[in-house]
């Protein structure tokens, strides 16, 4: 029995046909804050959360399990006398106590790493939101980039006509320019060549020019 008190996980044993607490030790009494008695006569129910799997029903599928299998581990939401919420892992397991079959429950308090997990959990589904906002910004920071380049090869492509066409229309004007000295320089050399007398008139009919 000192054994049994002295250790720190909790200890349920139930009677294996009825399925009754029949005994709990000293680390029980301090999780839940019920005694021997209280438990007897409430059962499942008054030390767990009330959900639909922690309950007397929930229990019962555990106690079958293990009548069939001789051993199963669970995870179960307890509630303390004083309303608090808690989480235990435990062991069920088939046993023979003093000649007597019995199921035996261990467990132990991991509410701590629950709640890390919890917020592990919350933090890890923020940190996906905040990566998925990130990435449909840089997302659409690409689509904005890459139509504005498309713009820009666009404008690109429309100047690269524009000089396109002034160039040839540069080359024309030298062409005509070179065409203009060219027909300057025959009709200076017919004039100056000319035996005839020749004189050139502006339009308001003053003399510009004549041959020798």
């Amino acid at each position: 029995r000192e054994i049994f008190n002295s250790a720190t996980d909790c200890i349920y044993v139930h009677d294996f046909e009825t399925e009754e607490i029949v005994d709990i030790n000293l680390a029980t009494e301090q999780l839940l804050g019920y005694s021997l008695t209280e438990l007897r006569v409430n059962a499942v129910d008054i030390f767990s959360s009330g959900e639909p799997e922690y309950s007397t029903k929930g229990a019962r599928k555990l106690f079958d399990h293990v009548k069939q299998k001789g051993h199963i581990n669970f995870i179960w939401h307890h509630k303390h006398k004083n309303g608090k919420l808690m989480w235990t892992e435990n062991s069920m397991k088939i046993m023979e106590l003093n000649g007597i079959k019995r199921i035996v429950v261990m467990g132990r308090d991991i509410s701590n790493r629950i709640k890390n997990e919890k917020e592990l959990e919350q933090y890890r589904n923020h940190l996906e939101i905040l990566v998925k906002e990130r990435t449909e910004e840089i997302q659409q920071m690409n689509e904005e980039l890459a139509s504005a380049n498309e713009e820009l090869i666009a404008t690109n492509d429309e100047l690269s006509l524009l000089n396109t066409k002034l160039q040839e229309q540069i080359e024309k004007n030298n062409q005509t320019q070179a065409e203009l000295e060219r027909n300057e320089t025959k009709f200076r050399s017919f004039l100056e060549q000319s035996s005839e007398g020749m004189s050139i008139f502006d339009s308001s009919g003053q003399i510009i020019e004549w041959n020798k």
